[in-house]
């Protein structure tokens, strides 16, 4: 899941400064790792274990501590805090790979569930494999304890606490109980970026959506740290060039610099916010391509021909001209010269939607989800949070201010 994908391409075109196939320029002393995607990518053989998936997971952050970094943050969606209309998503995601039946369940130190894709799609099964984990981590860290003795590593997403693992043991931190109700890893990554808000961070993800939601983060949070995205990208082992980046592992990615990013926007003379929801407008987990028949670069070029200004997200609040945004997307579409390209018939629920998913964005990274952001039918969903189709004329988008 994640942006379009003709998204990546576009910024790596457009920013080439700032999104491209190189190392971050200075070490990182923090790394924040959104692991759901590491499961998926564990390649189990019949005699595997758990600890084999512990090692799998383990190696990578030993590898960062050795070469100089002091924090590792390990990150697991909490599926019951998911909203609704992102469930639909996951269960196509998981459902579409869990098709065989579970012969086996047990997580232990000589079993592992099987087969393994249909074990990650069975909730309850999910959480005992993350647990198991969580377990073996701080056994390797007690191992090595005597080499680590200034390092951490935080885990969110194993239940009602987030775990820490240091020189102490293995401890519940009450102080980040807030980051056990967001429900995406995604989200969480923007609470754990702000908890290192004086850090040199990286963060280590699959899905492209991390970019916006980061850059809006950043955005509004002003931060003057550096913050870099290496954004995993799968590839044959023996296509990926070394990057000589050695905090990592040798695989295909490409980097974000995040400030770098958002300074070369406001240079082009386009707000942050107006940006990010461009690029939700082209097709993310709750929004359809909003512009049809129309690739996204000149779709994304389009709109910069017609920026307005109408979007404002500041800590405090966010507001939106809905009529000026329309019409800037309608005047892309007759712009584009593309006899068949124009906003799609259910244009102003994605509209709504895509306003929703900016503010999620910008604010859902606290904790709890703010009962201001709960999909609703104002934001084009049914009363249960689901996507529908547009049922009649609505009214301007909602504005909404930020909790305190």
């Amino acid at each position: 899941m994640g942006l379009h994908p003709d998204v990546k391409k576009f910024l790596c075109d457009q920013f080439k400064k700032s999104v491209n196939n190189e190392i971050p320029t200075e070490p990182c002393e923090v790394l924040v790792c959104d692991l759901m995607w590491l499961l998926f990518k564990f390649c189990p053989q019949e005699d595997s274990t758990a600890e084999d998936l512990v090692n799998f997971i383990w190696n990578p952050i030993e590898r960062f501590f050795i070469k100089g970094g002091s924090t590792y943050v390990c990150i697991f969606d909490m599926p019951q805090y998911v909203p609704v209309a992102k469930a639909e998503e996951h269960k196509k995601r998981y459902g579409s790979r869990s098709s065989e039946p579970m012969v086996s369940t047990q997580c232990s130190d000589t079993e592992l569930p099987a087969p393994w894709h249909s074990a990650l799609a069975d909730r309850k099964t999910r959480a005992e494999i993350i647990h198991y984990v969580t377990e073996g981590l701080s056994r390797r860290f007690a191992s090595r304890s005597y080499h680590f003795s200034d390092h951490t590593i935080f885990i969110s997403g194993v239940g009602e606490t987030v775990k820490k693992i240091g020189v102490e043991g293995y401890v519940d931190c009450p102080e980040h109980v807030p980051a056990t109700f967001i429900g995406e890893g995604d989200i969480a990554v923007a609470y754990w970026v702000q908890q290192f808000h004086d850090s040199a961070v990286i963060v280590r993800v699959l899905d492209t959506d991390q970019i916006p939601i980061l850059m809006i983060r950043a955005h509004i949070a002003n931060r003057t740290a550096p913050l870099f995205i290496w954004l995993v990208t799968p590839r044959k082992q023996d296509e990926i060039p070394l990057h000589g980046y050695s905090s990592l592992p040798q695989e295909g990615h490409t980097l974000v610099n995040v400030l770098s990013l958002n300074a070369e926007i406001r240079e082009a003379g386009t707000r942050i916010e107006e940006f990010v929801y461009w690029i939700i407008c082209q097709k993310t987990d709750f929004v359809d391509k909003v512009v049809q028949n129309l690739g996204v670069a000149p779709t994304m070029k389009a709109l910069a021909n017609n920026r307005t200004n109408a979007i404002l997200v500041t800590a405090s609040g966010a507001k939106c001209d809905a009529k000026r945004v329309v019409q800037s997307f309608e005047r892309a579409a007759l712009q584009s010269k593309r006899k068949r390209a124009g906003v799609r018939d259910t244009g102003e629920v994605e509209f709504r939607r895509a306003w929703w998913t900016l503010l999620y964005w910008s604010y859902a990274w606290r904790g709890r989800l703010p009962a201001a952001l709960v999909p609703k039918p104002s934001f084009g969903f049914d009363s249960q949070g689901l996507r529908i189709s547009p049922t009649g004329n609505l009214s301007d988008f909602p504005n909404y201010s930020a909790p305190p």
